[in-house]
């Protein structure tokens, strides 16, 4: 599901106790929201304590969030995500033991994984970019972006790599979610970067007809085998996504 900036709370619950039965005969609940405002911060800089004013530099309007720190080991940093507030004490008022994680981690987490020193991952999902950067274990940036089109898609994508990277070469470039090797994004944007590629060992995906989609939301940092079929139909209850209308943001 997701939900828009202004979509009512109540809504929100509403499906929530929709599928309470159905939760309760999965094996876990998890809640994925794709936050704004994020930031990363070297393990060795976070103080937990500080949560509250990490996020007062990251938004004019704190007090409607609540930040919640992640680490991603990988990186050797924190990611630091702010929840809203009244959605954030919703969910666990209404499932204590939900699990919640946020859009950004799970990219740093694909990420992580994937071939190359110099690289970075693109995801693609009803019109938004997410996408990180790394350079071997040091992570280099993260940004969103909504988009209309493909030529918007690739203004943004060879914006970031030219201000994350500077040249190309040498970068390996990875793209999933909501694009498939046939897609005007993937096709227009490989004509600029032709070291781009899909998505694929190791990659969970769901499967639409004769479409494969690679999901985001099932990145595990753990062999994530165990959980899924090779069909990648997932095993957990329905998973819950929020996301805020984007503008083109730094983290």
């Amino acid at each position: 599901h997701l939900f828009e900036e202004d979509y009512p709370l109540n809504g929100k619950m509403h499906l929530l106790s929709e599928t309470e039965g159905q939760w309760q005969t999965g094996g876990g609940i998890r809640w994925i929201c794709f936050n704004r405002p994020h930031a990363q911060i070297p393990k060795e800089l976070f103080n937990e304590a500080d949560k509250n004013l990490y996020l007062q530099l990251l938004t004019d309007t704190p007090y409607k969030f609540t930040p919640m720190e992640e680490l991603v080991e990988a990186f050797g940093l924190y990611n630091l995500s702010g929840w809203d507030k009244n959605l954030y004490h919703e969910i666990l008022s209404l499932h204590p033991d939900v699990r919640l994680q946020s859009g950004i981690y799970l990219l740093l987490q694909l990420l992580a994984r994937q071939e190359g020193i110099r690289k970075m991952v693109a995801f693609v999902e009803d019109g938004h970019l997410d996408i990180a950067a790394a350079d071997g274990k040091k992570m280099l940036g993260t940004n969103s972006f909504a988009f209309n089109n493909p030529n918007d898609f690739l203004y943004y994508f060879a914006g970031f790599a030219h201000n994350t990277f500077g040249s190309a070469q040498d970068v390996s470039m990875y793209i999933g979610g909501e694009v498939e090797e046939n897609s005007m994004i993937y096709t227009f944007t490989k004509k600029f970067f032709p070291s781009l590629r899909l998505l694929d060992s190791g990659v969970p995906f769901i499967q639409q007809g004769q479409h494969r989609y690679c999901d985001l939301l099932f990145q595990e940092e753990s062999d994530f085998s165990s959980e899924y079929t090779p069909s990648s139909v997932p095993l957990f209850p329905p998973l819950y996504r929020t996301r805020p209308a984007l503008s083109p943001i730094g983290s």
